[in-house]
């Protein structure tokens, strides 16, 4: 032990459960990152990590081991392999912190194989199809759908704007904040599930320009929104007047693609 010591290889040899490792790592992670990553690392962990591995001492884990599993994962189909690959980069980024705190001598995610990602062919709506949609979905929904289709934004996004981020004299939208929502077991009772928070990265914070003929829709959608609740003012509030869960949109609009000649669209 000394000689590993002197040359920096010493690696803790006592049994530490993986469970135990990864819980601690949740602890130590979760303030450095945001919240939606905590958010995957956790369903991550807490899902499909620990309940296959939870007992096992993190120095016994092997390359096989983990290929076996990702095996099984994949031979199942759900999740399916994006999310598996996230799991890779999980899985990786546990076990380089505990080769970094020299509990493992080597990182066996770095000899697991990798394996190909089925490219996801993406289906968009033209023109003719987002007016026809908009003309379903009623008023707010409408407006909603223009906003994303013709300002470029995530559905997180949209739902977090503010009406003093829009200036439709100039036809300017400040994209500033987005909206993230929590599982319900991760909330005390009393505590909302929801926070707004700051987009993802850096290149997130941007300004987008309104066209023009969106301006009157938007216009026209403030004026038929007065007087109702909406303490944020938010410009796509709930009926009580607190955001929208993203989950819930696709609901407000539950067969109005149906007869598009196209397949349903998820609004991300």
């Amino acid at each position: 032990m000394s000689a590993d010591l002197r040359h920096g290889t010493y690696t803790d040899r006592r049994p530490l459960p993986f469970q135990t490792f990864a819980e601690d790592w949740l602890t130590r992670t979760r303030p450095t990152v945001s919240p939606n990553t905590a958010v995957v690392y956790e369903w991550a962990v807490t899902k499909y990590l620990v309940p296959a591995f939870g007992l096992t001492p993190i120095q016994n884990l092997t390359a096989e081991a983990i290929e076996r599993w990702q095996a099984a994962l994949l031979a199942k189909g759900r999740p399916g392999p994006r999310s598996v690959t996230m799991f890779r980069a999980v899985w990786s980024t546990i076990l380089k912190d505990a080769r970094m705190k020299r509990r493992l001598y080597c990182n066996p995610m770095e000899a697991v194989r990798r394996f190909d990602v089925p490219k996801r062919e993406l289906h968009y709506l033209n023109a003719a199809q987002v007016k026809a949609l908009c003309e379903r979905v009623g008023r707010m929904y409408g407006v909603l759908f223009l906003v994303m289709a013709f300002c470029g934004l995530r559905i997180s996004e949209v739902l977090g704007l503010e009406w003093p981020d829009l200036d439709l004299t100039r036809r300017r939208l400040f994209v500033q904040r987005q909206i993230i929502w929590q599982p319900k077991r991760d909330c005390q009772a009393g505590q909302p599930r929801w926070h707004l928070a700051e987009p993802k990265s850096a290149a997130g914070i941007r300004v987008v320009e309104i066209p023009a003929p969106l301006v009157a829709f938007l216009v026209a959608y403030r004026e038929a929104q007065n007087g109702g609740p909406n303490p944020l003012g938010l410009v796509f509030p709930s009926e009580t007047g607190m955001p929208l869960a993203p989950g819930n949109v696709p609901a407000g609009v539950p067969s109005s693609v149906g007869g598009l000649g196209t397949e349903r669209h998820s609004p991300r």
